[in-house]
């Protein structure tokens, strides 16, 4: 952002004047005009149009919020109107992969090492080593606050009437299980409960063991636990991006990345299970 920036050119006089950091110093070049020398910690223009195509070429889950395409300008050289959660989207999940192959290692590991410290702490969950240790010292860290955040969420229970984050609808809510076969579940349960008195009470456990229709439905998308999950097919058309698949597998907790090729739903008496077809992605 070019308005932001305070290395201009006042400031490398300053630099001159109090004899330090002389590579940087403004200088002439062969036609006489004025150069400015780049920091080792800038793009160069041809770097920097190409993170300006990273950064707009960019898809996210629709539950990030955020759209980076429409903040590129149209010769890709600036990014603007980022609003604030844009900003922490763009530091904490873009600028890891992004800087690392446009600056130099001795820049780009020191940014990504405090991007990822920023991510820590503003993630959902925390690791129970980092828990402690920022709280061995919690005048000079996030640990200061989470007593004033307790009281703040204690008290925020009893206003109901306002709408917040422990009372508003999420925006990918799992469908409600059917009810319209449950009178007839009961009764075929019973009829199986008076013949084998050994036999399982549990709704669920009768379910499973009826087993599914015969014929699965093929679906374009779904919401499991709250997240949403959609055919690479269908996706790969969306500014957003829901099709990525990761799972850990193997002994040593390697994690398996792949993106989404077909979703299988089969329908039991009061649940539905879907099944993934993912093709798997070398990393």
């Amino acid at each position: 952002m070019n308005d932001k920036s305070k290395d201009t050119a006042k400031v490398r006089q300053d630099l001159k004047r109090s004899g330090i950091r002389s590579g940087l110093w403004l200088g002439q070049n062969k036609n006489g005009k004025c150069s400015k020398p780049y920091v080792v910690y800038s793009f160069t223009p041809e770097n920097r149009k190409k993170f300006c195509q990273f950064i707009k070429g960019v898809k996210l889950p629709d539950v990030f919020r955020s759209n980076f395409k429409h903040k590129v300008t149209d010769n890709d050289t600036n990014i603007m109107g980022l609003k604030s959660h844009d900003c922490h989207i763009k530091m904490q999940r873009l600028f890891p992969y992004g800087l690392q192959q446009y600056l130099p290692n001795k820049v780009a590991k020191p940014i990504i090492e405090l991007c990822s410290f920023f991510k820590q702490i503003c993630s959902a969950t925390l690791m129970e080593d980092d828990m402690l240790k920022a709280q061995t010292k919690p005048e000079g860290s996030i640990a200061e606050g989470y007593v004033a955040e307790e009281a703040l969420t204690f008290s925020s229970h009893y206003f109901w009437d306002v709408t917040m984050k422990f009372n508003h609808l999420n925006c990918n809510v799992d469908p409600p299980p059917p009810t319209c076969q449950f009178q007839v579940l009961l009764s075929i349960r019973q009829r199986h409960i008076d013949k084998d008195p050994g036999v399982s009470a549990s709704s669920e456990l009768f379910a499973l063991a009826c087993r599914p229709t015969p014929t699965p439905i093929s679906v374009n998308s779904c919401v499991v636990n709250g997240v949403r999950f959609v055919m690479y097919s269908r996706d790969e058309r969306h500014t957003t991006k829901n099709s990525g698949i990761c799972s850990p597998g193997g002994k040593d907790g390697e994690m398996y990345y792949g993106q989404l090729q077909e979703i299988l739903e089969f329908s039991y008496l009061l649940f539905k299970v879907v099944l993934f077809r993912v093709k798997q992605r070398r990393t």
